[in-house]
């Protein structure tokens, strides 16, 4: 989280804190229901579409579950932009920018494929 300190436009390290006391009310944050991401068991989980950009905080929080995906083998995709902040799929003038562009096909092509397969897909991105 410090390494992203200021490049961010929407989180800061105190902005998640106090919006992740809010989200925990008081409760062990060691739950699994309430850090999924982080301490769920992955096994069997249908395939991961995770779109990330280097100007988040939370590119190492995709990282570690993106790792974790793999150990539980799990196919994901970890899909990381250069120069991008949080959600930059929902900004219409990103993802008419070269280096943007593909981000919608690549998440109708993941649920497409994975529908055919009978299963569904995870896409970790807001689109707008």
């Amino acid at each position: 989280m410090e390494t992203k300190t200021g490049i961010d436009p929407f989180f800061t390290k105190e902005g998640m804190a106090h919006t992740g006391d809010f989200y925990l009310d008081g409760q062990d944050p060691h739950q699994k229901l309430l850090a999924p991401a982080a301490l769920a068991d992955m096994t069997g989980f249908p395939p991961l579409l995770l779109q990330v950009g280097t100007n988040e905080l939370l590119l190492d929080d995709s990282v570690r579950l993106a790792e974790r995906a793999r150990h539980a083998e799990v196919d994901v995709i970890l899909d990381v932009t250069a120069g991008v902040p949080h959600v930059f799929q929902s900004f219409k003038l990103a993802c008419n920018a070269p280096r943007t562009q593909y981000c919608l096909p690549m998440i109708k092509s993941l649920v497409v494929r994975t529908q055919a397969t009978g299963r569904q897909a995870i896409v970790w991105a807001q689109v707008d």
